[in-house]
């Protein structure tokens, strides 16, 4: 696996910024830079092809701006790269939690690349993503780390902790169940979990996606590999099946073909 990117595996884009701000997001071979608060919920990559990662950042551009609140000012981001092999904008805001997503085009394959975001004069911390061998090369070999079932109400992430310490993976498989949707007992809870209820809305489950990202050891494993994700029942409803689940209560939750086909936006 590649350990540090040469000058030709450089890539730098615009990142995000609030609107009328100038900004700059890079990918390199540098690995520095503290992490500021507008960048609270870390930074991650996944999804790895031969020639692109998709990468992913939420910005908190005013204190407001709380996961699921809908407040805070429109903000911008922009992707290129130098050498230029790829240029992209998008528009984020309240509307998208202020999330960035960005697929990152043009890249070379089994290749290390790092990378960071900046916005109004913060910088991100360094993540670090590889691509995905070339789909007619006879690969030797490739190494993932696995993982499932993370219920943050009854235990911390030390696996991932572990996992984000390892230079020799390709990229983490998650199994499922990234988040658990329920709080049945929250007076036995570890953790408090945010928000203390079952997740109906759209607005609970950005809360609760943005709980987890607070994680130290998720957030080092989000910033060390790619993700490789697939899902389980636990992102809609314990023990779901396609009529339903013991879980859903209709008269409290809603119609259960409407709560699997996507959370209700809320308020």
């Amino acid at each position: 696996m590649t350990s540090a990117v040469s000058r030709r595996s450089v890539l730098r884009a615009a990142g995000v910024t609030a609107a009328g701000t100038a900004a700059t997001f890079t990918l390199s071979g540098v690995s520095n830079g503290a992490e500021a608060p507008v960048f609270a919920h870390g930074v991650a990559s996944g999804d790895p092809m031969p020639d692109s990662v998709l990468l992913w950042t939420r910005v908190t551009p005013s204190p407001e701006a709380v996961p699921g609140s809908g407040k805070g000012a429109a903000v911008a981001a922009d992707a290129g790269f130098a050498r230029v092999v790829a240029r992209g904008h998008l528009r984020t805001g309240p509307e998208r939690d202020h999330t960035v997503k960005v697929t990152a085009g043009g890249l070379r394959a089994a290749t290390g690349y790092w990378y960071r975001f900046t916005s109004q004069g913060k910088v991100s911390q360094t993540g670090r993503t590889r691509t995905a061998p070339s789909r007619d090369e006879d690969v030797e070999s490739l190494r993932f780390g696995v993982v499932s079932c993370a219920n943050w109400a009854v235990g911390h992430f030390a696996p991932y902790g572990y996992l984000s310490g390892r230079d020799d993976l390709d990229a983490f498989i998650h199994l499922g169940d990234y988040l658990y949707e329920g709080n049945s007992n929250p007076a036995g809870d570890l953790r408090p979990s945010v928000p203390p209820n079952e997740l109906i809305t759209l607005a609970d489950y950005r809360q609760r996606h943005a709980m987890y990202k607070t994680d130290e050891h998720l957030r080092r494993l989000h910033a060390r590999h790619p993700m490789i994700a697939t899902w389980d029942d636990h992102e809609v409803a314990d023990n779901a099946w396609s009529g339903g689940s013991p879980s859903h209560h209709p008269a409290t939750e809603g119609d259960w073909a409407a709560s699997r086909a996507g959370p209700r936006p809320g308020t």
